[in-house]
Formats: C-alpha cells, structure tokens, sequence
C-alpha cells in the first residue's frame, strides 16, 4: 500500500485545502476526505471560546476543593453548627432557671413560716402559763401537806340521775372559814362526798331547766383542764386541793324555752385545806379563762368572800358567763350560756341561792 499523504495546515481561522480527491464543506469546515474514510472535524480554538452566563458555573470554593479537603469542612462546619445549637439550648435553658419561680424554694419557705407560726403559738400559750403560775406562786401563802383525799376518776361521760335531786340536807359539815396563811399539816379539805351536798337542786334554776347531770374530776383532770404544768399541779397539792363535783341542768326541750332565754347552768365546786388556799385557786382559775380568746373581765357582784366574773360572746350570738366565788376553803363555779340572750343575772341569783342554801 502507498502511504496516507500527509494534509496540509492550515491558517488560524482558515479551512485546511482539501488534497486530490477531498471535498471540503465550507458551512461547517468539515472535510469529507477520501472517499469511504470517516470526515475530517477541525480542531477547537480556545480563541474563539465566548463564556456563558456567570452562574452556569460560579461554584463556591468549596465544591472546587479537592474532595478530601470538602468533605472536611464540612465536617467541621457541621460539628460548628451542633456546637452553636447546644449552645443556645443551653442559654435557654438556664435563662428559663433564672426567671421562673422556685416552687421547692416556695415551698420550703411555707413549710417554714407554717412551723414559725406553730412555735409562736406554742410560745405564747407556754407564756400565758408562766405568768398564771408565777401569779399563783406570789399570791400564795406557806401552807401545809396537801390533803390525802383523792376525788374518784371522772367517769367518760356525765351521767343523769334520771329524776330531780332532792334539797340539801338539814345538817352539813362545817365550811372553814378562816382566814389565816394556811392549814395546819393535818388539814384537809372536804371531800367529793362532802362537795356533793355543797350543789343545789332545780327549784333555784330559771324556768325550764329540770334535767340534773352530775359528774366529778379527779385531780389530772383538773391539772389538766388547767394548762397541765408543773406549776399548776404542785400548787394545787399546796393548797390541798381535796375534790371537785359538778353538777348541770338543761331543758328537757330546748325548743320549748322563750328566745333569749338561758338554755344551760352549771355549778362546780372545788374543795381546798384552807379559805387561802381556795382564795388563790380562784385567781388561779379565773386568770386561766381570762387568757382564752374572746373572754373578758366584767363587773363581779358583792357575794362570797371573793368573786370575779367573765364573760364571752361567741359569732352565732351564744353568750357564755362564769362566775367563780370563793367561800371560806371552797370555790365555786357557777356557769351559765344562752343563744341570743344575756344569762348573767340568772348566774347570779343562783349563785346567792346557793350560797344562802349552804350557810343555813
């Protein structure tokens, strides 16, 4: 075979001549060279490159970086991004601490007022006691061995005799009536037996009042009743507390009784070794009722050796009065309560008719 004749070069931005037996297309420079040989495609000018629009290819320089060197930064500024997202969590988060209220602090602190309050209350009955204590103790003069008469424990509740109470009898037991510091070691005061004849029956009551409860305490009822101290107790064997019994009358039907009218009388009687001792239990007693909210002193009427009177009116219009009398080595209690009425007068004339009924 003979040898491909060589082409012959052409000028920049001219078509190669065709050699023998080559046909050019001068549309599109493209040389059909030898019959049954493929066409003949000029090479690409750089030259006459025209560049498309910018963003056919302006990538970020990212997407031009190598791809070890792209997938590192993004690496990194993903790790960047959850650095920056923790970190506003965390901003919220101790943002939300500081302006919410702390309810266990809340709490805490109402925890602690409440038990404030407690120990206040507690402080100032403590108080109350202490100085009811240290007023007996100055008031009283050197007595004797208390009595050994012990009152019978106070049944659960007061028991009814079922029927009126017969008089008081022709003969009792002398009342001491002395007025001296105190008792002689072997004094004692009268007992519960005795104390009983002491209470009236319901011919002195106001109208209606027939039903008669009789009841007793012993002498941890009384300390108790009392505020329960040291004090009250040690005091009430100086004096030679000796018994206590009560007595109560109420209507059959209360619905039965006038308005106003009063609807409950009860008198109680303590017996003492001595007329000081008993003297000094009814300040004792009386201070006691005088410290409980909503009692006040009033005007005691001229009866006994020594009275004072209180007196409570309560929300629902029930007044309540007390009228304690100290007769010789006895004190009395005579108590009286009525619903939109006044019970004091009726207090006291049972109180006179009590006292008159015993000094027979």
């Amino acid at each position: 075979m003979e040898p491909r004749p060589q082409r012959p070069r052409s000028v920049s931005g001219q078509p190669p001549r065709p050699s023998n037996g080559e046909q050019t297309d001068h549309g599109t420079g493209t040389y059909a060279g030898p019959p049954g040989s493929a066409p003949y495609q000029e090479p690409f000018d750089p030259t006459t490159f025209i560049a498309p629009p910018r963003t056919e290819y302006d990538y970020s320089p990212l997407d031009l970086a190598p791809p070890g060197e792209r997938r590192k930064r993004q690496f990194v500024a993903a790790a960047v991004g959850g650095l920056l997202v923790v970190l506003l969590a965390a901003v919220a988060v101790f943002a939300y601490l500081m302006l919410k209220p702390d309810n266990k602090d809340g709490g805490t602190n109402d925890l602690a007022a409440a038990q404030t309050q407690v120990a206040r209350n507690q402080a100032t009955l403590s108080a109350q006691q202490t100085v009811i204590a240290q007023a007996a103790d100055k008031e009283t003069a050197t007595v004797g061995a208390p009595g050994a008469a012990t009152a019978p424990a106070r049944g659960a509740a007061a028991t009814p005799d079922g029927t009126k109470t017969a008089g008081q009898s022709a003969t009792r037991p002398p009342v001491a009536t002395g007025s001296g510091s105190g008792a002689s070691s072997s004094a004692k005061g009268p007992s519960p037996k005795t104390l009983k004849t002491y209470l009236p029956d319901d011919s002195a009551m106001p109208q209606g009042l027939t039903t008669v409860t009789d009841a007793d305490r012993s002498f941890d009822d009384v300390v108790k009743a009392l505020g329960g101290t040291s004090s009250v107790e040690s005091n009430l064997k100086k004096w030679g507390w000796s018994g206590n019994v009560e007595r109560k009358f109420d209507a059959p039907d209360p619905s039965q009784l006038v308005a106003g009218a009063t609807t409950t009388i009860t008198v109680s009687v303590h017996g003492f070794a001595s007329a000081s001792g008993a003297k000094n239990a009814l300040k004792l007693y009386a201070d006691v009722l005088a410290a409980v909210p909503g009692y006040q002193e009033m005007q005691a009427p001229k009866i006994g050796d020594n009275a004072r009177l209180l007196q409570s009116t309560d929300a629902e219009g029930t007044t309540n009065v007390a009228l304690y009398v100290q007769k010789g080595n006895v004190l009395y209690r005579f108590g009286g309560s009525s619903t939109g009425g006044d019970p004091t007068s009726n207090v006291q004339n049972v109180a006179e008719a009590t006292l008159a009924i015993k000094q027979s």
